[in-house]
């Protein structure tokens, strides 16, 4: 086969890896990934859902409230009332799935200064623990960063030109996300070290050219959020996550760039790319890009220093195991050619992404089944009703979908409820400084800005004062709310008593609050 016919074969096979991921996102509405409905509902509101119902007395559009973290939020500004929420959900989904791979595919082009078979492992990565999590502008804004980056490195030296582009980038991404600007900037830096490991007293230049290209991006992420009006973790109704060190999740984090609702089986997945990696490297088929390495593994050491939350932000090794998997995955170059053809390696790594994709979508399918369940309880919710919501302990979950074994998707099934039937449900997120959303009073007392559900439990001693600092809405729950929904419901007795029962799914239970 000629070189230019192989080209032409790896463009076409990285164009079909890189859209096969978007096959579950056409095909499931409300997938489990864990915060989105969350999302879904806050974008319902931005695109002007709430006109002319109960809710415009509850909710208000406030840009002031967010300068940052933004990304999903812009899109349904502008798009929303175009499109509806729904296909702006879905188009962010898209993005979070697509942006992160395709910009690996272009950097690891640029580096390389070709195209080959390796960048076919690039979409294996487009399912990680940030997306399943719903994690969308983190997701966005990296996909956003390794285009930046790599549109950077393929540009002619520029010095002034590219000063003032970075900070554009680095503004711009920072809006999005901040991870994904601070990610940029990692990336600029590993470039600027280069391919090969500096030595003796080159050291000192490698890091200066290192700082000179990640300074403008990280100053424009500084400067934009000094003159923020509020930053995140600022929310009075918030609190601090406790700074857990658990080795466990440690553990996990150096996995997050590969597992999703299956740990187990993801973990021996990763195994093995990693072992077919080593015994490229060793044999010389692969080299590494000294930079990227580098930056790999200043990530690897973040995640292990730093605790699970910080402020109100949380799963940090997550967070930051995934970025070093793309960074890794970026440092990652062709070395000798191989003595077979590259046919093989583009045909297993082909099969390998058609496999994953058709395994998430049957994933998602199972928690279409749920989302389904609480759509059909929540049909017999008067419109602008304030919905209470309860979830059983994970001792008492029942067996199901778990994503990354610890979290049920139903987490946040309720919030459904905002758009499908205009209701009050405390949880959606709007905390200062991450959504531009508003809570108006009376309201504002009953909303919590990043809340986890309540335990049936709960209902009992909600006079404690971690819980009325954790569920403030539980201290007159009877009073304040008009239904209450129960989801993970399987097996569950009434949460309390005197409830009438109006709707059983199995999945989920509405029941009406009497007076």
């Amino acid at each position: 086969m000629t070189e230019a016919r192989e080209q032409r074969l790896l463009k076409v096979a990285l164009l079909l890896a890189c859209l096969l991921p978007l096959l579950p996102v056409a095909l499931v509405p409300v997938p489990p990934l864990l915060d989105y409905p969350n999302h879904l509902a806050r974008l319902w509101l931005i695109a002007g859902g709430a006109a002319g119902t109960p809710l415009a007395q509850v909710y208000a559009i406030d840009w002031s409230q967010a300068w940052t973290n933004i990304g999903i939020d812009l899109m349904a500004r502008w798009l929303g009332p175009w499109i509806g929420a729904d296909a702006v959900g879905r188009i962010a989904i898209g993005l979070a799935l697509v942006l992160p791979i395709t910009g690996l595919v272009l950097l690891g082009r640029v580096l390389a200064g070709r195209w080959h078979a390796l960048l076919l492992a690039a979409p294996l990565l487009a399912w990680s623990a940030p997306l399943v999590l719903g994690f969308l502008n983190q997701q966005i804004a990296v996909g956003l960063a390794l285009l930046a980056a790599a549109a950077d490195a393929a540009w002619p030296p520029r010095p002034w030109a590219k000063l003032v582009a970075r900070v554009l980038a680095g503004l711009a991404i920072a809006v999005v996300h901040p991870f994904g600007a601070l990610f940029l900037a990692a990336l600029l830096g590993a470039i600027a070290i280069g391919p090969v490991l500096p030595r003796g007293h080159a050291w000192i230049g490698a890091l200066s050219r290192a700082v000179l290209a990640g300074a403008p991006v990280a100053g424009a992420v500084l400067t934009l959020l000094l003159l923020a009006p509020h930053l995140p973790g600022g929310d009075p109704r918030g609190f601090a996550l406790p700074g857990l060190y658990v080795l466990g999740m440690k553990l996990v984090g150096l996995f997050a760039g590969f597992i999703t609702y299956d740990a187990n089986a993801e973990i021996v997945m990763a195994a093995a790319l990693l072992w077919a990696v080593a015994m490229g490297l060793k044999l010389g088929l692969l080299r590494g890009h000294a930079g990227l390495l580098l930056t790999m593994a200043g990530l690897l050491a973040l995640l292990l220093a730093l605790p699970t939350n910080l402020g109100d932000a949380g799963q940090m090794e997550l967070r930051f195991g995934a970025l070093a998997v793309l960074a890794g995955c970026a440092g990652l170059l062709p070395g000798r050619p191989a003595s077979r053809s590259a046919l093989t390696v583009v045909a297993v790594l082909l099969l390998l992404g058609g496999a994953r994709t058709l395994w998430m979508l049957d994933r998602w399918q199972t928690g279409a089944r749920d989302v389904a369940a609480v759509e059909r309880a929540l049909a017999t919710l008067p419109s602008g009703a304030a919905l209470l919501s309860l979830q059983p302990s994970p001792e008492e979950r029942p067996p199901g979908l778990r994503v990354l074994i610890a979290w049920t998707p139903a987490l946040h099934y309720p919030l459904l409820a905002v758009p499908l039937r205009q209701a009050f449900v405390p949880t959606l997120f709007s905390a200062e400084g991450k959504q531009p959303l508003r809570v108006l009073s009376p309201w504002h007392a009953l909303s919590v800005p990043d809340g986890v559900l309540p335990e049936p439990h709960h209902l009992q001693i909600a006079a404690t004062p971690l819980l009325r600092r954790a569920f403030p809405y539980l201290s007159a729950w009877r009073r304040d709310f008009d239904h209450l929904l129960l989801v993970d419901a399987e097996g569950q007795p009434a949460p309390a008593e005197g409830l009438e029962l109006l709707s059983d799914e199995g999945f989920a239970r509405l029941y009406r609050i009497p007076r």
